[in-house]
């Protein structure tokens, strides 16, 4: 035991010094050839891989150690998507954790359409709302009026479906038909802009 420990030091030394190919696999080698129950050890290794990002390896030990969910920080940290998304899957209490940074990097990267479809996913209709509103706003600043129209269409959609899962509160149901008719309305005077636009 303390031979093994001296020679793990000694790795972990000269990747701190050196971080060479060949000490980065000389650590992996003895992450390999520790069991489950050196539980410390293995997480040591993990976070020295992740820290420096060699994220493969430290998908690796994460994987062996069964622990998923610093395996999902580890892929939301390095924004490997779809290696998270694979995750949920199988581990369905992990949707938020992913789904939330998933949908903000969409929508810190201009893609507001997959963001606000992200949000639902990950169960914040109210993100996905404000998302929603930013979009119309851009497109109606943009002049892009047919946009405009589909996205008042789904907020419409949206106000009835909300009234029906309300329909033992009276007035927020009645709030609701009523944002419902203005915005299918708006969706409608939209759309017969952008119509006339393309004649103009």
């Amino acid at each position: 035991q303390n031979g093994w420990m001296e020679k793990f030091l000694f790795i972990v030394y000269c990747l701190c010094r050196h971080s060479t190919d060949f000490s980065l696999s000389r650590l992996m080698e003895v992450a390999r050839s520790l069991n489950k129950s050196q539980a410390d050890e293995l997480s040591l290794c993990a976070h020295y891989f992740k820290h420096h990002g060699h994220h493969s390896y430290a998908a690796d030990i994460y994987t062996r150690m069964n622990d998923v969910k610093s395996l999902v920080d580890l892929h939301v940290e390095a924004r490997h998507w779809e290696e998270a998304f694979s995750l949920v899957e199988e581990h369905p209490q992990f949707k938020v954790a992913i789904y939330m940074p998933y949908a903000t990097w969409l929508a810190e990267n201009d893609r507001f359409d997959e963001a606000q479809k992200a949000f639902h996913q990950a169960g914040r209709s109210d993100h996905a709302a404000r998302v929603l509103e930013q979009l119309l706003r851009n497109a109606v600043n943009e002049k892009r009026f047919g946009d405009a129209s589909y996205y008042y269409w789904v907020l419409a959609k949206q106000c009835l479906e909300n009234a029906k899962d309300n329909v033992l509160d009276s007035s927020l149901g009645q709030e609701m038909v009523d944002k419902f008719t203005e915005y299918h309305l708006k969706a409608d005077i939209y759309h017969v802009y952008s119509a006339i636009q393309k004649y103009i």
